[in-house]
């Protein structure tokens, strides 16, 4: 082989050990050391010495591809991977658990529990390794983020005060609560779907196979004869998606059993209404407000506060009906007896 091809090989084979080890959190200081010494070499190095840093990389790339369960051709893995995070911003991407577990049977050699994780869960992957820290794993749970949406919201609301007269551009204190707890009440519903949707998800990628057509559009949400979306309101999925999961004739969580389910589908369910379809409807024979802009106008903080209370209450109980069906919910924390919600409930 001529020395420029050598050479090209040797810097795939480098990429393709990057590549491997890095999307499996497993690029650490010594293999990027090691790398980075035979490619400053490669320029100048023998074709002697070149042969010998192909035969080792070679072998080392076999030991990656069965210690990680490789099920890609791994030089065709390591360039899309690679050029992947050229594109992606911060050259950060993200893929699903799903996806990579068509990639790799032994993700990470299991260094974390990554069968605890649910299917939709989005992994943090970059080719650099810059973000490498040793035994860190950066994943995002989608709903997390808007549970803590929604306790940011609430806290700052209690805090409006300080925060108002901190602002650059002043802000009265009662705006910024109002803002607050509409923030408040809004994240607690997308939570809520949120939440829904992915144990849905879940359900329907681990049962793909055995699962009726009915069910699976239910939990897809998708008209597979019409190839478009059917979306469900909240209501419909807190009745169907549990019923489904468990395989049930009737849902387990009805509004006689649940007051927290009963409260987030009528009369918080009036509050986000009033907020995302607000309306100036008058009642001129009685010359009142309609209950629209009356709840968008005289929101109360007792009704975010019993609106974000039972957005936690009901995910958990949700959550411990669905049993091994449903997600880790270590980060799912209640207020605390200062009225707040912890910091501990922010990842």
């Amino acid at each position: 082989m001529a020395i420029p091809q050598l050479r090209s090989e040797v810097l795939e084979l480098c990429d393709t050990i990057q590549g491997i080890t890095a999307f499996n959190y497993h690029y650490g200081t010594d293999d990027r050391c090691l790398l980075e010494s035979i490619r400053s070499e490669v320029p100048t190095a023998p074709a002697r010495r070149l042969r010998q840093y192909r035969d080792d990389l070679r072998s080392t790339v076999k030991n990656m591809v069965r210690k990680f369960g490789c099920k890609a051709n791994p030089t065709r893995f390591a360039r899309e991977f690679k050029e992947a995070s050229r594109r992606a911003s911060g050259r950060t991407m993200m893929l699903p658990k799903f996806a990579i577990d068509k990639i790799f049977t032994n993700y990470t050699d299991k260094w974390m529990p990554w069968d605890s994780f649910p299917p939709h869960v989005l992994v943090y992957l970059d080719f650099t390794g810059n973000s490498y820290r040793p035994k860190q794993f950066d994943w995002k749970l989608p709903e997390a983020s808007l549970y803590e949406d929604m306790c940011v919201a609430y806290n700052q609301a209690l805090d409006a005060h300080n925060i108002a007269t901190a602002l650059t551009v002043p802000v009265p204190e009662a705006k910024l609560v109002d803002f607050c707890f509409r923030t408040a009440v809004l994240s607690a519903f997308y939570f809520v779907e949120g939440y829904l949707n992915g144990v849905a998800f879940d359900y329907s990628i681990r049962n793909a196979k055995n699962l009726p057509d009915e069910d699976s559009e239910l939990l897809l949400e998708w008209n597979r004869k019409l190839g478009k979306e059917k979306w469900l309101s909240l209501k419909e999925k807190l009745y169907k998606y549990p019923r489904i999961i468990l395989g049930l004739q009737h849902s387990p969580i009805t509004e006689t059993n649940s007051a927290d389910m009963k409260l987030l589908i009528t009369k918080a369910k009036d509050v986000r209404d009033a907020i995302v379809h607000q309306s100036p409807k008058f009642d001129f024979a009685n010359e009142d407000l309609r209950s629209k802009a009356k709840q968008f106008v005289q929101l109360r903080s007792e009704d975010v506060t019993q609106t974000v209370d039972a957005a936690v209450s009901l995910v958990k109980k949700l959550n411990g009906l669905l049993g091994k069906n449903g997600i880790m919910i270590d980060w799912l924390l209640d207020r605390d007896s200062t009225g707040r919600f912890p910091e501990k409930a922010f990842l």
